[in-house]
């Protein structure tokens, strides 16, 4: 059917998918009885778990005369009681006619003309207005709320304003994610943001050291070079140039304690060099000294002072550097000189003489000074240096990471707007999606700026139906048969005198009237009531039979007319029909049988009876069972004797209680049974009478006639049986 179906009616071939489903379609129609109803209602249908569920929609029409429902747009779906919300994506396709945006098409995901990474531009003025697409949106659910999504460029509402109308309510844009806890756990396309930027381009990159050098720009003192400019050579930047002292002999004792060469630095120096900030690592004093031509150079000490005195750790003696092998004041080169001083010189603490402690101060240029102090001791030699700074060491630099990011973005708005919903039939309706003054239609402007819209759409949280099955669709509804109140007599009444194939179409005449209606004062009295309905074809003799079974009364033809009597309480003292004597029998003659004494045979005996009634119709089984007990028999010889009583037409629990009890009292013990000859003539016994007897080979006081049997041999004698139910 499948592939004869496929292209057919106008539908492409691509729509019957090889397998799938071939259904009816056209009108559903659900029939609930053979018969007419009183009414039909809550319909439901049965679900694949075995449990019911509402139908949606509820049925088109309902004829309780033909016991048929009807749906018009065919097979409903269901309802599940159990089922978990869901999360849908409803997407816009059209534009609206009242739009005047550039490129809405971009910011509609369904539409034709839609293209990923191209935007709606929302221009001054001018208004961005979508049409929701329904296309094979239908009924899938139960809606419980519904948000509006846009995805826009966080850069065109930055300094913007941006709305967003929907219904009689308008939301304002935000350059940053606005996501709803709900949304973000169980919108399975939250994260599907097509416009969403690529990744960075990262280029990581660790740039050389650069150390602070400050070289004291004042000449303090010159010392042993005796003037300032030959002092300042020292100090000027340039290793190339530097300054000398000879001596000869006694020379040495003429700068002996007053040679010290002192050096100061300048407030631009030093702030160029250390600026406020700036954290050096360590301090290094840097020393060029000694001659590359004078074989023999006398050495120096070099040292610094804060308000002139010495700072502890800083002096060091330049000949400390010689090559090995050479021996002390001697130095062979142009060598650099450090000496790390961390820890007892750190600018960014206060120093040990700082006026105030609790302040950090680097700019402490105006008390520091550099000593080069000439060491003495040997018979001649000569004093050189060609320059001298205070270099800052730099913590090692961070690596510079550089992020080429592509210049597009965006963010995403959630507005919950289901107070825009319509509702119908107090449920929130999926109609709202086409209606433009509801969620059927959308629309953006912005004020001080040119929103850029990348994509807009619904989010619908709904609790989803199922779909019901096409091939065997179950369909159920609380019914009134064509006996409102359930009384079996007006029931029997119904199937004796309906017209077939409802009934036997008998006339009423044909019914014993009055013992309908004894046995219908005395079924209402007790609160015995039957309720079903057919479904198919049934015998209305047999069911006639059946419903007396159940009712705790009994059914017969006698003379052309339907009777129906209750059934007797046993082990109770009642009224009876007729009382019989020793006259009433015939036991003696040609062909009499004698009399019968026989009690029932104990397989026939129960003494804890089960019943089960109320038929459950999607399972075709009864739904409540209960024990009823006789605990005296069971303390008998006779034990537990355990039977089960069906009683699949009463569903009201007192009446299947009272019936059960009423068969457990006449089962519970094996019962005596009389049977006699008596004459043909006469008195007219009939199945169900209630007797007595002073019979003095076998007196009772209640007895039930169950069995008239006529036989027409030359004496024209009846045999009768009686259940004796108390003696």
């Amino acid at each position: 059917l499948t592939g004869l179906t496929r292209g057919v009616g106008g539908t492409l071939v691509s729509d019957h998918a090889r397998g799938a489903e071939v259904a009816e379609t056209g009108p559903f129609e659900a029939t609930f009885a053979s018969h007419s109803l009183g009414f039909m209602r809550r319909f439901k249908l049965k679900l694949p778990n075995g449990n019911l569920g509402d139908p949606v929609p509820q049925p088109t029409t309902v004829d309780p005369i033909t016991a048929v429902a009807t749906w018009a747009d065919g097979l409903p779906q269901i309802r599940d009681p159990d089922a978990r919300p869901t999360y849908q994506r409803v997407h816009f396709k059209d534009v609206d006619p009242a739009n005047s945006a550039t490129n809405p098409q971009f910011a509609a995901r369904e539409s034709l003309g839609y293209e990923a990474f191209k935007v709606a531009q929302v221009q001054a003025a001018s208004i961005l207005a979508l049409v929701t697409n329904t296309d094979k949106l239908g009924q899938p659910g139960d809606i419980s709320r519904v948000w509006l999504g846009v995805l826009v460029d966080p850069l065109s509402i930055g300094a913007a304003t941006a709305f967003a109308l929907v219904g009689s309510k308008i939301f304002v844009l935000t350059p940053d994610d606005n996501v709803p806890e709900e949304i973000a756990r169980n919108d399975e396309r939250t994260g599907d943001r097509i416009y969403d930027v690529p990744p960075p381009v990262i280029d990581v990159s660790a740039p050389s050291l650069v150390d602070y050098s400050a070289t004291p720009q004042v000449v303090a003192d010159p010392g042993l070079f005796a003037t300032v400019t030959r002092a300042a050579l020292v100090v000027d930047k340039n290793d190339d140039t530097f300054a000398c002292y000879q001596f000869v002999g006694i020379g040495e004792a003429l700068i002996s304690g007053g040679g010290d060469v002192v050096y100061r630095w300048t407030q631009a120096e030093w702030e160029a060099a250390f600026p406020i900030g700036s954290t050096p690592k360590s301090i290094f004093i840097r020393a060029l000294m000694g001659d590359t031509i004078v074989p023999i150079t006398s050495p120096w000490e070099v040292y610094m002072t804060l308000d002139g005195a010495e700072i502890a750790g800083t002096r060091f003696n330049t000949s400390s550097l010689n090559p090995a092998g050479l021996s002390a004041g001697f130095l062979r080169g142009i060598l650099e000189f450090t000496f790390d001083v961390t820890g007892t010189f750190d600018p960014l603490l206060p120093p040990i003489v700082d006026p105030d402690p609790s302040v950090p101060d680097i700019n402490i240029w105006d008390r520091l000074a550099m000593v080069l102090h000439p060491i003495t001791g040997v018979s001649s030699g000569i004093w050189c240096a060609h320059e001298v700074s205070l270099v800052g060491r730099n913590e090692p630099p961070a690596p510079v990471v550089v992020a080429t990011q592509d210049v597009r973005n965006s963010v995403t708005n959630y507005f919950e707007v289901t107070d825009q919903l319509l509702v119908v039939n107090g449920q929130k309706d999926w109609s709202s999606f086409s209606d433009p003054n509801s969620v059927g239609r959308v629309a953006f402007q912005g004020i001080g700026g040119e929103p850029r819209i990348i994509e807009t759409f619904w989010v619908v949280e709904y609790t989803p139906f199922v779909q019901a099955s096409s091939r065997v669709p179950d369909v159920f509804a609380d019914v009134s048969g064509l006996v409102p109140d359930g009384n079996p007599v007006e029931i029997a009444r119904e199937l004796v005198q309906r017209a077939p194939p409802e009934g036997l179409g008998l006339p009423a005449t044909r019914i014993d009237q009055a013992s309908y209606m004894t046995a219908s004062a005395s079924l209402v009295a007790d609160g015995v009531r039957a309720d079903f309905a057919l479904r198919g074809q049934s015998s209305a003799v047999g069911l006639l039979s059946e419903l007396s079974g159940q009712t705790d009364t009994r059914d017969t033809w006698e003379n052309e007319r339907h009777r129906i009597v209750r059934l007797p309480r046993a082990d109770t003292l009642l009224a009876v029909d007729r009382n019989l004597s020793k006259g009433d029998f015939l036991d003696t003659g040609p062909g009499v049988t004698k009399k019968a004494i026989t009690r029932n045979s104990v397989r026939e005996v129960a003494n804890r009876v089960t019943a089960n009634w109320k038929l459950y119709a999607p399972t075709g089984k009864t739904s409540r069972s209960e024990p009823l007990n006789d605990l005296p028999s069971q303390a008998t010889n006779l034990g537990l004797r355990e039977g089960i009583l069906e009683l699949p037409l009463l569903q009201d629990d007192a009446a299947a209680q009272l019936v059960a009890q009423r068969k457990l009292e006449r089962i519970r013990v094996p019962r005596w049974i009389f049977e006699v000859d008596v004459p043909i003539y006469g008195v007219a016994y009939r199945n169900g009478d209630l007797v007595s007897s002073n019979d003095p080979e076998f007196p009772f006081q209640v007895g039930e006639l169950t069995q008239v049997n006529l036989n027409t041999d030359r004496l024209k004698r009846t045999r009768i049986q009686i259940v004796i139910w108390l003696k």
